[in-house]
């Protein structure tokens, strides 16, 4: 089943005409760039067994190492418990790949590799001001991380009109073979209950998903 998961995948972005770039790199030297940018986004910042396994991964993953174990035609879903460093790793991952601008080709195009980090309440809000225009902008960015998926409501209503926002944009998304990355404190059971088996499908064949179950940095003093 993961062999035919990874095919359907790799036709899927095929199709939209996406091709990751191979960058040549250091990993000793990349390594100790992204610790360096790790410590000014984590305080107290431990580099325990998890961050060891994944950081490295991450690395590869940006420079379009085919020696990753991530796909490198998957986006990547960081879930876990509350206060792991989810959005900091993306808030890493963002200032890293912005050094050396990473790309990667949409349709024979040159695209930045990098992402913009938008929470699902804010999304929502948005929606719940300006409507449909909420959707069509977040629907259409190169690059998207939707931050905290599942905190926001159910269904947020515009003029009357009720809406799940974030269902139509990620299903958008996934049509359109853009790049949509998330954190989450949810359970994969409860995402498919938040949003059913059409996101939840169109998650899990588009995403890495990695389980971020590392320390609660928010209880370290």
């Amino acid at each position: 089943m993961e062999l035919i998961s990874n095919i359907l995948s790799k036709i899927n972005n095929n199709e939209h005409g996406i091709e990751r770039i191979k960058y040549q790199f250091n990993i000793d030297i990349a390594k100790k760039v992204w610790h360096s940018i790790a410590l000014k986004h984590i305080q107290n910042l431990q580099y325990d067994e998890f961050n060891k396994k994944v950081w490295p991964e991450l690395i590869k993953y940006i420079f379009g190492d085919e020696t990753c174990e991530y796909d490198l035609m998957k986006s990547v879903s960081l879930i876990g418990q509350t206060g792991t460093g989810k959005s900091k790793c993306f808030e890493i991952m963002q200032e890293f790949i912005s050094i050396d601008e990473i790309r990667y080709k949409n349709n024979g195009k040159l695209a930045r590799f990098n992402f913009k980090i938008v929470s699902s309440k804010t999304i929502a809000g948005e929606f719940s001001k300006v409507g449909y225009d909420a959707i069509y902008k977040y629907s259409n960015i190169n690059a998207l991380c939707i931050d905290d998926l599942g905190s926001e409501s159910d269904e947020v209503k515009h003029y009357g009109s009720k809406v799940n926002v974030i269902e139509e944009i990620i299903e958008t998304r996934y049509l359109n073979g853009l790049f949509t990355h998330f954190t989450s404190n949810l359970k994969p059971d409860n995402i498919l209950d938040m949003y059913g088996n059409r996101v939840y499908s169109r998650i899990v064949h588009s995403t890495n998903i990695i389980e971020y179950n590392n320390c609660d940095y928010r209880l370290k003093k």
